[in-house]
């Protein structure tokens, strides 16, 4: 990934970007109302599953949003973005998934690190935490590791490798035309880590699982190009 000077956008990946966020949120947000129209139809027989089912759908919507305002938004810019807020909002979009997520709090970029790094390192390492994640359909675990010249995010389950399509975006390699809501987090990845100055790596291989059957390690890396 080349560095590039510009952060701006083209439209199409920010149609793209919003297309995702509804697509992320309609479900949950869905789910309260139907919570909300099952107790006004039933009455209080229901109350209790629906408050159970307004109250899950809640906090995924909640995890969800507290991600995305940090990945994509203003409070994930900047060299003193919050990183405990940041590492808390990313543990709670995966507990609401079927990940885990290790990311222990000293993992985090010192203000000696480079002005370009510490400006979108939260950005960069959320939407990489985002794409980890979904190339675990059937779940697994996230290990973390930030540090002044990049960072690693190793994700271990049954299945755990990028797809194509996300594979070409976050090389930048398709351009944004073929780009679609299932890869602008790979894309993002790689725009970011542009900016950054960093170049970004992925690998799959073979690993043991906890219960002893054959899975998969996914790996993604990220390194300052002037290291």
């Amino acid at each position: 990934m080349q560095k590039t000077n510009s952060d701006a956008l083209d439209f199409r990946v920010m149609e793209l970007i919003v297309s995702r966020l509804c697509h992320d949120l309609v479900s949950p947000v869905g789910a309260v109302n139907n919570g909300v129209e099952l107790v006004d139809e039933l009455g209080q027989d229901v109350l209790d599953d629906a408050m159970e089912l307004i109250g899950q759908s809640a906090r995924i919507a909640s995890a969800r949003l507290g991600m995305f305002r940090l990945a994509f938004g203003m409070a994930g810019s900047g060299s003193r973005v919050n990183w405990r807020d940041t590492r808390a909002a990313a543990q709670a979009y995966i507990e609401v998934g079927k990940a885990t997520l290790d990311w222990p709090a000293d993992s985090i970029p010192s203000e000696d690190a480079s002005t370009d790094f510490l400006r979108y390192a939260a950005k960069l390492v959320l939407n990489a935490i985002v794409m980890t994640e979904e190339a675990m359909p059937a779940g697994g675990a996230i290990v973390v590791a930030v540090h002044d010249t990049g960072f690693t995010i190793a994700a271990t389950g049954r299945t755990a490798r990028l797809s194509d399509e996300s594979q070409v975006a976050l090389a930048d390699r398709s351009g944004v035309d073929a780009l679609t809501a299932r890869s602008i987090h790979a894309y993002m990845v790689g725009h970011y880590a542009g900016l950054a100055g960093a170049i970004v790596s992925h690998g799959s291989e073979p690993a043991a699982l906890g219960d002893g059957t054959q899975g998969e390690r996914l790996s993604i890396t990220a390194r300052l190009e002037d290291v």
